[in-house]
């Protein structure tokens, strides 16, 4: 996701021109995945992007109110969806 992200922001500064909510759906999920350990070392796109949504100040008093155990919690959450999502990619029985 964050390589096709990437790419659709090589020329935009927002996904779909100007702030949609297609920036609030995607740029949280850009940012939790960077909160959770993912590499975007490779993508500068995507660093810029996930740095001008969280200047925004609306976004800036909702990150302060999450605790570093939130982000734990959600990951910790997600593994068990996220182990069966690979093993049915892995083996062709990827539910649509």
């Amino acid at each position: 996701m964050l390589s096709a992200v990437e790419t659709w922001l090589e020329s935009r500064e927002f996904l779909a021109g100007a702030f949609s909510g297609a920036d609030i759906i995607t740029g949280h999920a850009c940012t939790v995945a960077k909160r959770l350990g993912a590499d975007v070392s490779d993508k500068p796109n995507v660093t810029a992007y996930i740095e001008r949504l969280n200047a925004w100040p609306a976004l800036k008093k909702a990150w302060a109110t999450a605790s570093p155990s939130s982000f734990r919690q959600y990951a910790e959450a997600c593994q068990p969806f996220s182990r069966l999502h690979v093993r049915r990619m892995r083996s062709g029985t990827m539910l649509a």
